[in-house]
């Protein structure tokens, strides 16, 4: 974990299709479900860090019928990592490239601005 990150917990319904519960690790493929879908995208939590979902807690599947397909509904509880940045919030940043536009940097502690979760732009008036 970065110290610009932080560590939050929420709880959600998961409709997993069948085919998917079928065989293998129950929890592995919840986990990996819930990763494909949070991971590297921005909600109300912010930006949710990549390989940074855990699974916390699952209820017992329940078989249910969905839109006429045959689902299994969990209801999960999941740790992860996010950036939830604010105003007056102070990053160390690498800076990529100098611009007649101005500066364009990253989060320091990364090693591409492909990885970064976070690009800053800085205005060349500033």
């Amino acid at each position: 974990m970065n110290d610009h990150s932080i560590t939050q917990e929420a709880s959600t319904i998961l409709h997993l299709p069948i085919e998917r519960c079928n065989g293998g690790d129950i929890h592995r493929i919840i986990e990996s479900h819930v990763a494909r879908n949070k991971e590297g995208l921005c909600d109300n939590y912010g930006f949710v860090l990549r390989d940074s979902v855990h699974i916390v807690s699952y209820s017992m599947g329940k078989l249910m019928t969905v839109d006429g397909k045959s689902v299994v509904e969990y209801h999960i509880t999941y740790r992860f990592h996010s950036l939830y940045p604010a105003p007056r919030d102070r990053y160390q940043c690498v800076i990529k490239s100098i611009t007649k536009m101005g500066l364009v940097g990253y989060l320091q502690g990364y090693d591409k601005p492909e990885d970064s979760p976070l690009i800053l732009l800085v205005p060349h008036e500033f």
